[in-house]
């Protein structure tokens, strides 16, 4: 009785319900509903439409539960990932990337050169140039060096390891690499 209240009160009703096929499986549910009204507003009927929802909220639930595992690994690993948008050069970091820079993890997108910044200056040409070979001629991006860290200012030990993707004509677009705290 309160759901068919509130589709009254409001006119319109979305729900997700557990529900049961006719073999006794469980199912969950996903629907609409609309009231239909008569030229003087009173309502004369309702239309709905279900969805079996099931297989979508599973498959949400794994991806869910997938994320956090990758998450807790990375975090165990001290080990981030990262992609660098080459049109854009921006980058893109996962939370643990963002830890071990130091960068706040709201931050969505960095300036590569702000990244490039931490980098200590006696580290910044190795690491230039094997990016930079990467991109240019793909040799394998595989590097250690050192950043300052924003906030605290503590420096770390820093391995990552990269490759470039192409588009068909073999234009660069993005790099995307891990980086592990081997401090």
């Amino acid at each position: 009785k309160m759901v068919w209240r509130e589709l009254f009160d409001k006119g319109h009703m979305h729900f997700v319900t557990d529900e049961r096929k006719k073999d006794g499986t469980p199912m969950l549910v996903e629907g609409d509903y609309i009231c239909l009204h008569d030229a003087e507003g009173r309502i004369t009927g309702h239309f709905g439409v279900q969805y079996d929802v099931t297989q979508r909220i599973r498959n949400e639930t794994l991806i869910l539960q997938d994320e956090m595992r990758l998450k807790a690994a990375q975090k165990l690993a001290r080990l981030g990932n990262w992609e660098i948008d080459l049109s854009t050069r921006k980058m893109w970091g996962s939370e643990e990337s963002h830890d071990i820079y130091g960068i706040p993890r709201e931050v969505e997108s960095i300036d590569l050169s702000f990244v490039q910044s931490l980098v200590l200056p006696e580290d910044r040409p190795r690491m230039d140039r094997a990016l930079s070979e990467l991109i240019e001629k793909d040799v394998p991006y595989d590097v250690e060096y050192r950043i300052r860290k924003t906030g605290t200012g503590e420096t770390a030990h820093l391995h990552s390891v990269a490759v470039v993707e192409f588009d068909a004509s073999r234009h660069p677009l993005k790099v995307v690499g891990t980086i592990q705290d081997v401090t």
